[in-house]
């Protein structure tokens, strides 16, 4: 989260409420998917808390482990930051986007609480799987409006009403009763997946810090995982959001559409260079260092 969402995090500490969860495990490449389109707590029942995040060095003289205690990073020199690169280096045409429907996957949420996932392939060929990992195949097509998809067997048929474009492709749609996001452009790349962490950033003294981690997949899939330490309760808030990134030389963009329209709007897009020293995220106080 950006400061300002620190903020609306920590500003009810001031009441002594008490809020959050113990941060979860990590789930594997496919189930990452399944919170893509939002952010939030894992499932109540993960009792597993072998994975607190990334690992929080003491900081400062007098041996705490509360990094906010002190004014930050302690490195008087400081990272090399790259400067931001072009920031505006897509087209983001919508027929191209819709043109270019084959091989992305979406994450789909709909009321109450119900998550499906879409895969569209070539032909006008799209499948749905449900929570009980149910396949049902459907058709879609597309016009200069937008998008429409079919499930017979499922008595569905919806038209798309909002669009999101960007990195010239289809991010995200929303239907009649579907909220969805893409966390791959191309869902049968193969490959390993990266994962980085960031330093702690947003150091408020006395109340807390962030931690950010991110998971590069194959296809153009990423998480975003981040952690929110309140050392007044003390507490830890976890979430975690899939998305889609490019690559353009050494520039890394990235889109969470599932965010656009939340109070998270400022997490939607982030940009990054790559350098000997790491990966810098503009977004996420690159002075404090990159992610490695």
């Amino acid at each position: 989260m950006a400061l300002k969402s620190l903020a609306r995090v920590f500003a009810p500490l001031a009441l002594g409420l008490v809020f959050g969860c113990d941060a979860p495990n990590d789930d594997d490449f496919a189930q990452s998917a399944e919170d893509g389109t939002g952010d939030g707590d894992d499932d109540a029942g993960d009792d597993d808390d072998a994975d607190d995040g990334p690992t929080l060095d003491p900081v400062g003289d007098s041996g705490t482990s509360d990094p906010s205690d002190s004014d930050g990073p302690s490195d008087p020199d400081g990272p090399t930051v790259p400067p931001p690169g072009d920031d505006s280096p897509f087209n983001n045409d919508f027929p191209v986007a819709l043109d270019g429907l084959a091989g992305m996957a979406y994450g789909c949420t709909a009321e109450p609480d119900l998550y499906y996932e879409l895969t569209f392939q070539a032909g006008g060929v799209v499948e749905v799987v449900d929570q009980d990992d149910a396949v049902t195949p459907g058709s879609y097509t597309t016009t200069a409006s937008g998008l429409s998809v079919s499930f017979p067997s499922l008595g569905f048929e919806e038209s798309t009403i909002q669009h999101v474009v960007e990195l010239d492709v289809l991010a995200g749609f929303t239907t009649a009763t579907l909220r969805c996001s893409a966390f791959s452009i191309d869902i049968s790349a193969t490959g390993q997946t990266d994962i980085v962490s960031c330093p702690n950033i947003h150091y408020i003294q006395g109340v807390g810090w962030e931690s950010n981690e991110f998971h590069f997949g194959p296809g153009g899939y990423v998480r975003h995982r981040q952690w929110l330490e309140l050392t007044q309760i003390p507490d830890t808030l976890y979430s975690a959001t899939s998305g889609i990134y490019v690559t353009l030389g050494q520039q890394v963009y990235m889109v969470f559409a599932g965010k656009i329209g939340t109070e998270d709007e400022d997490e939607a897009f982030l940009t990054g260079t790559i350098t000997e020293q790491g990966l810098f995220i503009d977004q996420l106080e690159p002075e404090s260092g990159a992610c490695q």
